[in-house]
């Protein structure tokens, strides 16, 4: 019976143990598909993330790139203002120290007159005075001491002829016959003399101001056409070449992409992205106008040409003659044979273009430069959206979107002529201006009065520093020109040396001509000597001073930064693209002439017993390096300016025999840099509705806000 009932345990709990095994190997299969799930979403997510910053960084880069195209045309617009800014400076020059020299009352010229207080001197041109070599040995047609604004030159009375009886008793008719007719002869020659010397110093007083005229209208044709490619729309704009942007912001933004982004993109449609350029729309559809966010400085100054308006009266009143106030040329300079024709011809440039007139008459108007308004901010934004490819994705395509703006920064064109900028207007605050009052005041292209004419406020003047109030007048500025000047000897200078500026083979506004318009020996000088240290003087005059160094973004090799590649446009301007004052075109050493070399030459002269701006006027740039200024870091954690190492600082600059291509903003390879940089910024800050933008007490939002993408 017991076997019966046997039961082989040993058996049953080996087949349970064999009938257990693999259970774990199911567990494991179902676990492994969850957690093939999560390591497909893990790949997902990263590769996600992945794309979505690869995708914000294309666009970034797309943006800054978009914006590093603004900011080398704004450089170009501060280079081409700082360039006005010089020609005025030139002007002033003539007018006030070549032009009154010839004062007794002159400043220094008698004496040691070494105090930075204003002289008491009127300023009215004239050259009529040695050294200049159409005068007769000393005679001077200028204003002498303690004569006031004018002085009279009497000419010698006719003897009186006493009876014809008594004269041949006394055996004194002949003698009075020729008395009468040497008399009668000096008479004549005065007049003579009266009528060549007002013409010419007429006719060189006209001529400068003509040559400037013209030299600005060339430099603001050139400031228009840029920001009116900048401003044309909001979709595109032209770089300094002349190329599209946005197709150079497409090709970056494609370039930074991964495969999958690139793809994902192409898959939604032509263009891979949208572009928005803030200036757009802020054109006005003239060339020669500026768009809205440029406003023109113009001002009404009243140059006085010390001359006589009648020779022929017994007693020849000389006294200043404004040039500019729209008077006629008067009858004995108009009518003088060797200048009268060509004083006529340019008459009209000498004057102020009248309310109203037109565009192309009104680049001829009197300007300061261009201030640009600060309520319209120069940025560019970049949107893209992209469908990558993603493995694992169980939903399909995602749409990545990414957005970024690029804003440029740290650059000026140029002073605005009020201290504050309210919103809404279209030009700073004329009541509050920031030289102190030393240039002429901003004009509303009206005539002036008859007591705005004699208000010694409208007469030339220039600001040389931050918080100067007395301009040019300076006892120490005028005694230190005319050291200069008394290195001239009698007869040593000549009207020869300004010839070209109304030459058509050096014309001003010329495509192929040199362009210069500074002093030059040309043909029929013979003392080169002297027409080079006078070139050396205006090239003196011209150099950056603080107010330049405070004010401007000044290229110190605007010739090879900007000046070969705007050259190739000319035919599509059609106009002369010039260089830095001082650059002849045509000539194979002046050619490459720019601010570094003026800064340069200055010193030189100066050195050589020049005007001195080492010691008396050190208010002038003493290096290029003093153009510098730096965006560059302390150290990647540390944002701060390098104001020790860089600012204003080139310790290793770009060397003359480079290539051009080898070029920076500011002509150093390490140190400082200038002009405008460009930097990312937030949307949000750009929509903000109370930005201090306008200076002191002035706050709103910006004229052209992001749009929506």
């Amino acid at each position: 019976m017991s076997q019966l009932f046997w039961f082989p345990t040993k058996n049953i709990q080996k087949a349970s143990q064999e009938k257990q095994r693999g259970q774990v190997a199911i567990f494991i299969a179902l676990i492994f598909q969850v957690l093939f799930v999560f390591f497909a979403m893990l790949v997902n997510v990263g590769l996600l993330v992945h794309h979505k910053i690869n995708l914000q960084n294309s666009v970034d880069i797309a943006a800054y790139y978009g914006a590093m195209k603004q900011a080398e045309k704004l450089n170009v617009i501060a280079h081409a203002n700082f360039q006005i800014r010089q020609s005025w400076k030139l002007l002033v020059f003539r007018y006030r120290h070549l032009g009154a020299y010839g004062d007794d009352t002159f400043p220094g010229k008698t004496g040691g007159i070494n105090l930075n207080t204003k002289g008491s001197i009127f300023p009215s041109f004239c050259i009529a005075y040695d050294p200049f070599d159409f005068m007769n040995t000393s005679e001077n047609y200028c204003r002498k001491s303690g004569q006031g604004s004018s002085f009279i030159l009497q000419k010698p009375p006719v003897p009186t002829f006493v009876g014809a009886g008594a004269a041949a008793i006394l055996g004194l008719q002949a003698f009075a016959q020729l008395n009468i007719a040497a008399t009668n002869a000096v008479r004549n020659a005065i007049t003579h003399s009266c009528k060549e010397k007002n013409a010419l110093n007429y006719y060189e007083l006209t001529n400068f101001i003509y040559a400037w005229k013209r030299d600005i209208a060339n430099r603001k044709r050139l400031i228009y056409t840029l920001a009116n490619e900048m401003s044309s729309s909001n979709d595109d704009f032209k770089d300094l070449d002349g190329k599209s942007v946005i197709d150079g912001v497409e090709k970056t933004f494609q370039k930074n992409l991964t495969y999958q982004n690139l793809q994902g993109v192409q898959n939604i449609g032509t263009r891979s992205l949208k572009f928005f350029n803030s200036l757009g729309g802020t054109a006005t559809g003239d060339p020669l106008t500026p768009p809205a966010w440029l406003s023109d400085i113009r001002i009404f100054p009243i140059f006085w040409a010390f001359i006589s308006t009648d020779c022929t009266k017994d007693a020849i009143n000389y006294a200043p003659f404004p040039v500019n106030f729209g008077l006629p040329i008067p009858p004995t300079i108009a009518t003088d044979p060797n200048v009268g024709s060509v004083i006529s011809q340019i008459n009209d440039y000498v004057g102020e273009p009248a309310t109203g007139a037109s565009s192309q008459a009104l680049l001829y108007g009197a300007s300061l430069g261009v201030e640009k308004n600060p309520w319209y901010v120069p940025y560019v934004g970049v949107h893209a959206e992209t469908k990558p490819q993603i493995p694992f994705s169980p939903f399909g395509s995602v749409t990545l979107k990414a957005t970024a703006y690029a804003k440029v920064f740290g650059g000026t064109v140029g002073p605005w002529y009020g201290k504050k900028w309210n919103f809404g207007s279209q030009q700073s605050d004329s009541a509050t201006p920031n030289d102190t009052k030393v240039m002429p005041p901003r004009s509303t292209g009206a005539l002036l009065t008859p007591l705005q004419v004699v208000d010694p406020q409208f007469v030339p003047d220039d600001v040389r520093y931050v918080g100067d109030t007395i301009g040019t007048q300076s006892n120490l500025n005028m005694y230190t020109y005319a050291q200069v000047m008394k290195q001239f000897p009698t007869h040593s200078l000549s009207l020869l040396y300004w010839a070209h500026l109304v030459n058509p083979i050096d014309d001003l506004e010329q495509i192929g001509t040199n362009g210069d318009l500074l002093a030059w020996h040309n043909p029929g000088i013979t003392n080169l000597t002297m027409a080079d240290k006078m070139r050396n003087l205006e090239n003196a005059v011209i150099a950056p001073d603080q107010w330049d160094l405070s004010y401007y973004s000044v290229e110190p090799d605007y010739y090879r930064n900007y000046y070969l590649r705007l050259k190739k446009r000319e035919a599509e301007f059609k106009f002369p693209v010039r260089g830095d004052l001082g650059q002849r075109a045509n000539d194979s050493i002046l050619n490459n002439y720019s601010i570094k070399e003026q800064i340069k030459n200055a010193q030189t002269f100066s050195l050589s017993g020049g005007l001195d701006i080492k010691n008396a006027l050190n208010y002038y740039a003493q290096s290029p390096a003093e153009l510098l200024t730096s965006f560059k870091g302390m150290a990647p954690d540390n944002p701060v300016m390098d104001t020790i190492n860089n600012f204003g600082k080139c310790t290793k600059s770009v060397l003359d025999g480079e290539i051009p291509e080898k070029s920076t903003a500011g002509n150093c390879i390490s140190g400082g840099r200038v002009g405008y940089s460009v930097k990312l910024v937030d949307g949000d800050f750009l929509s903000s509705s109370d930005l201090p933008m306008g200076g002191p007490m002035t706050s709103g939002p910006l004229k052209n806000p992001p749009a929506g993408f």
